[in-house]
Formats: C-alpha cells, structure tokens, sequence
C-alpha cells in the first residue's frame, strides 16, 4: 500500500469511532480530523501532518492531550506544514506555562501539585515514529517515566526540529525515558523534571545527539541530565545547566559506553558528586570543551568524577 499524508485540521482531542477499520467518514470528514483521529487512520510509513490554515500559532495550533497518544507504527508526525505546533499533556490547562508560551513550567506546576493529572504525552510502543518541528510539553508519568515521550524497547524514534520541555515524571527519565534507539538532531530539551534518575532522558538503549541543547533539566533525586544505562553518541551540542543531587549534573554515565564529539558543557554541577559527569563505564570525549559554574567543594573518594582538582 502506498504512503499517505493525513492531515489535522482541529485541535481538539476526540476520536469519534473506535472501529477498527475507521474512514474518515467515521471521523467528521476531512475539516473535522485531530491528531489522536489522524494516529488512528494512519498506517506504516504515513506522513501525519497540520493543516497551515488552521494551526497558525498561537492557542490556534496546542492540542491539549486528555490521555498519552500511542504509537504503534512507524508515522512521522510533522509540524513544519504549519506554525508552532505545541502538543501538550495538559487537557485541562491548569498548569504554570513560561511567560508567552504555552510551554508549562514543570517545577512550578509541579510544586503546586498541578501536573497530578496531565498525561503523559506520546507512548511509542511498537516499531517507531519520527517527530518533525514541534513542541511536546506537559507530560506527566507515574511509575517508569516518560512524561513527554516513552520509547519502547525494540522501537526506533527521530526528533528533527523538536522542542520537548516542561515533562514531569516520577521515576526515571521525566522528558523522555529511551529502551530503543533515538536520535535528536536540531533540538532543544529543557525544564524537565524527574523524581529519580535522570531529570530528562534516561537511556536504556541507543541514544545520538547532533546539533541539539539538554539544558536546565532537574531531578529530585539522584543523576543528572542525562542517565545513561546504554550507549549513545553526542556530537556538536550544548548540555548546560543541569541538576542533579547526587552524581552527574549532566551526564551520569553507567552504560556500554558514551561518546562526546566537539560538544560544548556548561554546568551548575551536583551537590554531592558535584562535577558534570558521573562515569562507571566507558565514556569517550573528543575536542570537548567544559566550562564549570558556581562549584562546590570536590568531595573526597569520588574517583569516578570528572574535574576534580
């Protein structure tokens, strides 16, 4: 069967038939199809994109998620048909957004007890998906993370262009818990916060980084940034200002193995480990610049951290 483009042409979160074999007849027509509508109808290999005239910025292109969207199949969801596409756990837009986004403002929202019931985001269960110029925000996971997006093991994930902030969990990796292979190229992660491990990506898989900034991302627990259990790939790209309270405020590095290649580092470092990187494994950095900030006292017996004195 040949690829298709289904297009969105409303913000509104609904699926108006459950059937299995649905048309676009059983969904309102072509004027009347959501995102969750378009998932629905799409098969492997199709094109999910937003119609230009109608998301055109603004409230008029957030689509405000009731329950996490899961992804079954290998679709690419592009927003760079239209303007800001922002996709967004939060339904009832409750939340604390940054000033003049509606990006939400996780430790905000989430001290105020006001992401309790915003829904994780997309859930890629099966095979895979590639995102392409939009915004994911205001996710929220209970148990083993994933508030913006959850990559399953087995599946196979791209974001090219795409911002995804603002993601609340409460275990591992809140902006985006990786078990498969992803790749971000061109894209910004950033004010995501974790209970545990990992304030914004926790790799259980394969993860490459190109051209891309992790930035500002805090969890409450132990690690940084980046939780690496994998291996990964991180090459020409900004990881600056994160937190962690145990070990590695970038990047807490326990996996196969990491390598860093022409990266730029810029780091609030961790109140215990107190540097940018926690390593146990293998950790390779080529041409790599780190620039350290408001540094605390090294502690005594942490071999494993980088830029002691």
């Amino acid at each position: 069967m040949d690829e298709a483009t289904i297009v969105v042409t409303t913000t509104a979160d609904e699926l108006d038939s459950t059937l299995a074999n649905a048309s676009v007849a059983d969904f309102g027509e072509l004027g009347d199809i959501s995102l969750r509508e378009a998932n629905a109808l799409s098969k492997a290999g199709d094109t999910i994109q937003f119609d230009g005239t109608d998301f055109t910025g603004g409230a008029t292109s957030l689509i405000r998620l009731f329950c996490e969207l899961e992804i079954g199949k290998l679709v690419e969801i592009d927003g760079s048909t239209a303007t800001d596409v922002v996709i967004s756990g939060d339904a009832n837009s409750d939340g604390i957004a940054l000033a003049g986004t509606f990006i939400t403002d996780a430790a905000a929202s989430d001290a105020g007890d006001l992401m309790d019931d915003n829904a994780r985001v997309f859930n890629i269960t099966t095979n895979g998906a590639t995102f392409v110029q939009l915004t994911i925000t205001g996710g929220n996971a209970i148990g083993l993370g994933g508030g913006g997006v959850r990559v399953a093991s087995g599946t196979n994930v791209t974001f090219e262009g795409v911002t995804v902030a603002g993601n609340s969990a409460s275990f591992k990796g809140r902006g985006d818990l990786n078990q498969g292979v992803v790749t971000f190229s061109n894209s910004t992660v950033f004010g995501n916060k974790s209970g545990s491990y990992g304030g914004d990506l926790t790799i259980l898989g394969t993860m490459t980084l190109t051209n891309t900034t992790i930035s500002g991302n805090t969890p409450d627990g132990e690690r940084g940034d980046i939780h690496n259990n994998g291996s990964g790939t991180i090459t020409n790209s900004t990881i600056s200002r994160n937190f962690a309270e145990v070990s590695g405020g970038s990047i807490s590095q326990n996996g196969a193995a990491i390598t860093l290649t022409i990266s730029l580092w810029w780091e609030i470092p961790s109140l215990v480990c107190s540097r940018e990187v926690h390593s146990s494994s293998l950790l390779l950095m080529t041409s790599v610049t780190m620039r350290l900030v408001d540094q605390i006292p090294w502690m005594p017996g942490c071999s494993s951290c980088f830029c002691q004195p």
